[in-house]
């Protein structure tokens, strides 16, 4: 199946609950996009959409972090280059929920067949188990996720 960037946003709010933040009663198909690119080292653009990677937090560019929150150590610039090499190409997009942002949380595999989750903790993203809906990356990476 090709999905447009427009196939996308359809595909998704046909999927994911009005509520934010509580996760899909139903698993919905996967979704095929390209033409996505990186926002951070977490988060992607396919189109209007912005999709979250489960389960991580990356580095945040200079100025994006909160006071107060702590925030994910490491090379937002590197982590972001990073995301960005993985995410080119086609993406297979499983989605999860929406976050409090209105983000699709989703489980994320490029055209090699790679979780880009796991790959991120990899190159230096941050695992939070408790972001990792229904542990997702808990499971799909162990030994990664047991060290991010």
């Amino acid at each position: 199946m090709k999905t447009t960037r427009t196939g996308l946003l359809a595909a998704v709010l046909l999927h994911v609950p009005s509520a934010s933040g509580h996760a899909l009663e139903q698993t919905p198909a996967p979704v095929f996009a390209s033409g996505c690119f990186a926002l951070d080292g977490d988060t992607l653009r396919c189109g209007s959409v912005r999709i979250r990677l489960v389960g991580i937090d990356a580095a945040e560019l200079p100025g994006h972090c909160r006071a107060g929150r702590p925030c994910a150590p490491g090379d937002p610039a590197g982590q972001r280059a990073a995301l960005a090499r993985l995410a080119s190409g086609r993406l297979t997009i499983l989605p999860l929920k929406l976050d409090k942002y209105q983000r699709m949380v989703a489980r994320v595999r490029n055209a090699a067949g790679q979780d880009l989750s796991c790959a991120m903790i990899m190159a230096g993203a941050t695992y939070r188990p408790d972001w990792d809906e229904k542990r997702t990356i808990a499971r799909t990476c162990p030994r990664i996720a047991g060290r991010g």
